[in-house]
């Protein structure tokens, strides 16, 4: 119910994505997450405003494990700064891609904080600050891989695993951790032997007692930078594009008769983006990159 002159702008206190806020819950949550955000909610008088109900994503890519059925958003409805006293919400969509959405929010009004809980600490823990991974072909023609963490707990190393069906996996090397740690570390890992053709890598970080968990999945494609290439196709929900040098102010997403649509970006990086199609209708089409046409089907 967005009307003309009204806005809904929000932003978080730059915490920590960990969740081992463990006191300031209600009854029925573990823990809940450091990070906390908050909505303004006005008109251009900077009034209060209603834009009426919205549906909330959270992209949990940085995580290990996530069960949506744990999730729970936790909303300051008084505005005392407090969750403690409120009720949890449940009801999270797993959308894929670590993508996990609460629909049909009608509590948040202006000036509120909201921010996320798990109701199994052990099944859906939220326990490391990944701030990014990636994967991409470097001008050597090698697969490159970096990811960078704001914290670590008991991390011995990280094993890299390689594949090229995403199936069956090899350990192709590992990277030293560190250990435990509150500070931000940067890991890069050059895997020169990847042949052409399309690849996936994946990050697991394990403990000093053996414990492995996944840190992150990415998808490369060798030697295809200049030509493109769009995958998963078909596609259910996103997909991934990687062409060299990406003019993202040109891109369109496009019907199959040639109508122009609103791009949901997941992604936008110099070499590669990453696409949300799963409000699209079944059918064909078109993604316009740098002046070339690449064609998809949505299942």
């Amino acid at each position: 119910d967005l009307g003309d002159g009204e806005f809904m702008i929000w932003g978080h206190d730059g915490a920590a994505m960990e969740a081992n806020e463990t006191t300031d819950v209600p009854g029925d949550v573990d823990a809940r997450l450091n990070r906390i955000w908050r909505v303004s909610e006005v008109d251009t008088l900077l009034s209060a405003a209603d834009v009426g109900s919205v549906d909330i994503q959270f992209d949990l890519s940085m995580f290990t494990s996530v069960v949506a059925a744990d999730l729970r958003l936790l909303i300051d409805t008084d505005n005392d700064g407090l969750f403690d006293d409120e009720t949890s919400i449940g009801g999270a969509t797993d959308l894929g891609g670590m993508m996990f959405e609460f629909a049909g929010i009608s509590l948040l009004t202006n000036t509120t904080r909201f921010t996320l809980g798990t109701i199994n600490a052990s099944q859906t823990p939220l326990p490391i600050e990944l701030l990014s991974f990636n994967a991409f072909v470097n001008e050597q023609n090698q697969a490159e891989l970096n990811w960078e963490t704001a914290s670590e707990t008991n991390c011995d190393y990280y094993q890299i695993n390689a594949s090229t069906d995403g199936v069956l996996w090899d350990e192709v090397s590992s990277v030293k951790g560190a250990g435990n740690s509150s500070i931000t570390r940067k890991y890069h890992y050059i895997d020169p032997n990847a042949s052409a053709g399309l690849h996936y890598f994946r990050w697991k970080q394990v403990d000093f007692d053996g414990t492995a968990s996944l840190v992150g999945r990415k998808f490369l494609s060798m030697n295809a930078q200049e030509l493109g290439v769009l995958f998963p196709n078909p596609t259910e929900n996103s997909f991934e594009f990687q062409l060299k040098g990406i003019d993202y102010e040109t891109t369109k997403l496009l019907s199959a008769t040639g109508s122009s649509l609103n791009i949901t970006w997941l992604k936008q990086e110099q070499d590669a983006s990453a696409v949300d199609v799963s409000q699209l209708a079944s059918g064909q089409y078109f993604m316009l990159v740098n002046g070339q046409r690449f064609g998809f089907v949505k299942r």
